[in-house]
């Protein structure tokens, strides 16, 4: 029982027993003005304190009311676990493009004996999210809306590329892209070359390595189903990407721009912690601008994240 409760019954006797008093005095008047009077009197006092009474009790109902809401409000939010509308993750795992780029001239370099003709690869990055709106402001109680900006680290493919030995006149040289380099084991001289002139092929010596990788921003809504459950599916109906590739492309570029989709879920496995999975796809607004170098591809993976 509350104090507002016991305050409320303490009115209601000391009402009752003023009441009483007041009749008493009333009575006792009445006795010397005539019968009368007093039941004229009485009358009137016991339809005050009726007309008192019942105002007393709407207000001591009223009262009980607010005192009763007021304690499932506060249940309710001691019971409410404390709201984290924000979020960062570690991501990474399966990438691939939807064309190689085993023809460009500073990834597989025709002089040399090597080509880069991987699709498919890997990724890691990271991300940080946070809730725009709890009900899709106001649309649907069932899901809300975060705003979600991460980067990736892409890598294809990597290969070694190898001189092959030549003589030029009677002079035996290892070249590398037509550009004279020494090499440390001798060559094996091909007996069909006459006076020693020709293609003469020995060890073929490391000269470097090319790796094809991609750099992705990319800032998007992502839309949150069974907000109040510890598992969420969620989608991106459309978000916006920032490809960087390396090395440039033919026509010495390396910047696109285009769109990504996504799907996921992800799961409150303990306290603030979530681990999740996710699948994108991304499409690139003019591959033309990087001279044939389609960045268009998809990712899919898993994430670990933590909310605060």
């Amino acid at each position: 029982m509350n104090i507002r409760k016991l305050t409320s019954r303490a009115t209601v006797s000391i009402a009752a027993a003023t009441a009483l008093f007041a009749s008493q005095a009333v009575f006792a008047d009445a006795m010397e003005g005539g019968m009368d009077d007093m039941t004229m009197q009485l009358q009137q006092q016991i339809l005050d304190m009726q007309r008192q009474l019942r105002d007393l009790e709407g207000r001591l109902a009223e009262c009980c009311n607010q005192d009763s809401a007021l304690d499932e409000r506060v249940a309710l939010l001691e019971r409410r676990p404390v709201k984290m509308d924000s979020m960062i993750f570690f991501r990474g795992g399966y990438a691939r493009n939807d064309t190689n780029r085993r023809n460009d001239l500073l990834v597989s370099v025709q002089q040399l004996v090597g080509t880069n003709s991987g699709k498919e690869g890997f990724y890691v990055g990271a991300g940080i999210e946070h809730q725009l709106t709890e009900d899709l402001f106001g649309l649907w109680d069932g899901a809300n809306l975060w705003g979600e900006i991460i980067f990736d680290y892409k890598q294809f493919s990597r290969t070694n590329l190898n001189a092959i030995g030549q003589t030029v006149g009677t002079t035996l040289v290892a070249t590398a892209n037509n550009v004279p380099a020494t090499l440390t084991n001798p060559l094996v001289v091909n007996p069909g070359a006459p006076g020693g002139t020709g293609l003469n092929v020995g060890p073929l010596q490391p000269v470097g390595s090319v790796t094809v990788t991609q750099f992705t921003l990319s800032a998007s809504p992502k839309i949150k189903f069974m907000p109040d459950s510890k598992f969420q599916p969620w989608i991106i109906p459309i978000g916006f990407d920032i490809h960087v590739i390396s090395p440039p492309s033919d026509g010495v570029t390396v910047l696109n721009a285009g769109v990504q989709f996504g799907a996921g879920a992800e799961y409150n496995v303990w306290k603030n912690m979530v681990v999740g999975i996710d699948s994108r796809y991304h499409y690139g607004f003019n591959n033309q601008v990087l001279s044939g170098v389609s960045t268009n591809g998809l990712t899919a993976g898993g994430y670990l994240g933590f909310k605060f």
